[in-house]
């Protein structure tokens, strides 16, 4: 049993697709009114979290021979895995996996004589590499750092709304530590940038730690018992939603 609330499950690949998503940082904060003026006041954020909701798209029950498409029931047992809110599974935002950069500096190459990769795709040239590292520590709380291994001397090498996951010693966490720029950072002849995140670092990393540019993930839970319930409809066709809520370090 212990095993099982330790696991963080990975979502799998061909499970990533949707029709609708939304990926988005949640800030709560105390307000207080005036009851003599309105006037409001503000305090915090106390709290900020990651919220993922997504709409896979509706899917029968059964493969067709020979295909790898993914069915309802793979969806509610993967959910049903999950047990609840009690489980937590590792996602990227599927709508971004990269840099804004690669957009305009990625391109398909093939081996000689047109030879691609076992799964029939190109390999991808250009671009950012798949991680960079910290190149001072940053303590807990901290909202920026510098990083090292980028490109040198490059303008908007990272831009505002681009997505990094922190990794210390290189190793996932089994809790969120998913970063959003909120600034576009230029790199000095060094390769290094100064960058400016929210939400706060979750906790303190070493130089030299990893920072994860491609495909960064976060670790979430359900956000109720009532989530990825399947609703089926004639010709074996389901369909379901999942509102899922980032599992924040405890301290």
């Amino acid at each position: 049993m212990t095993d099982l609330i330790d696991t963080v499950w990975s979502l799998p690949r061909n499970m990533r697709a949707v029709t609708e998503s939304e990926f988005y940082l949640s800030s709560s904060s105390i307000e207080d009114a005036s009851p003599w003026t309105g006037e409001r006041g503000v305090y915090g954020p106390y709290v900020q979290y990651w919220i993922a909701n997504i709409t896979p798209p509706s899917a029968r029950s059964v493969k067709k021979a020979n295909e790898g498409e993914v069915t309802w029931r793979d969806w509610q047992g993967f959910v049903t895995r999950l047990r609840g809110t009690v489980g937590r599974v590792r996602m990227v935002d599927y709508y971004r996996m990269r840099p804004r950069f690669d957009a305009g500096n990625v391109s398909d190459s093939v081996w000689a004589g047109g030879a691609m990769w076992s799964d029939g795709q190109p390999w991808k040239i250009g671009g950012l590499p798949p991680y960079v590292t910290f190149a001072d520590p940053v303590r807990e709380g901290d909202d920026t750092a510098v990083l090292k291994g980028l490109p040198p001397s490059t303008e908007m090498v990272l831009s505002i709304n681009d997505l990094c996951e922190a990794r210390p010693n290189g190793i996932p966490t089994p809790y969120g530590n998913l970063y959003e720029l909120v600034t576009t950072v230029r790199s000095n002849s060094s390769g290094q940038a100064r960058i400016y995140v929210q939400p706060g670092f979750r906790q303190r990393f070493a130089a030299g730690d990893m920072m994860v540019l491609r495909e960064p993930t976060c670790v979430f839970r359900l956000a109720d018992k009532d989530q990825g319930i399947v609703r089926r409809s004639m010709g074996s066709i389901g369909s379901l939603t999942l509102k899922l809520v980032e599992h924040i370090r405890n301290v």
